[in-house]
């Protein structure tokens, strides 16, 4: 698998960001004490596996935000994916998931899978 690029909104840490990764040789994550590297770390698995080791999904959402979106694009032999995790506080506080995976074909993403769970 080789990751492409991850888009983060309102998630840990990050109000906005976007990363490229380069294809053909080695990311650096680099900054001060408290930036927000590992919370980059954390989107890509939160991404690909749906849970953390930050504690409970709306623990994942920024502090004085209701939503959070994760969006990860990797290649895995020829094919290209997308998929994008979202968090939304509920009523209750807790914080409802939806997933979407997509795969890229014939020049746009199609939806591949989705998921709703709370």
């Amino acid at each position: 698998m080789i990751l492409k690029s991850i888009k983060l909104e309102n998630f840990l840490s990050h109000d906005e960001t976007e990363i490229e990764f380069a294809e053909d040789g080695i990311t650096a994550i680099i900054g001060e004490n408290g930036a927000g590297k590992s919370s980059i770390i954390e989107a890509i698995i939160f991404a690909l596996y749906g849970t953390s080791n930050k504690g409970v999904n709306r623990d994942l959402i920024k502090w004085g935000r209701k939503k959070a979106k994760v969006e990860l694009i990797f290649k895995k032999r020829d094919e290209i994916y997308k998929i994008e995790r979202e968090l939304e506080l509920n009523k209750r506080n807790i914080a409802d998931s939806k997933s979407f995976i997509y795969k890229f074909e014939r020049g746009n993403y199609q939806l591949y899978f989705i998921k709703e769970a709370n």
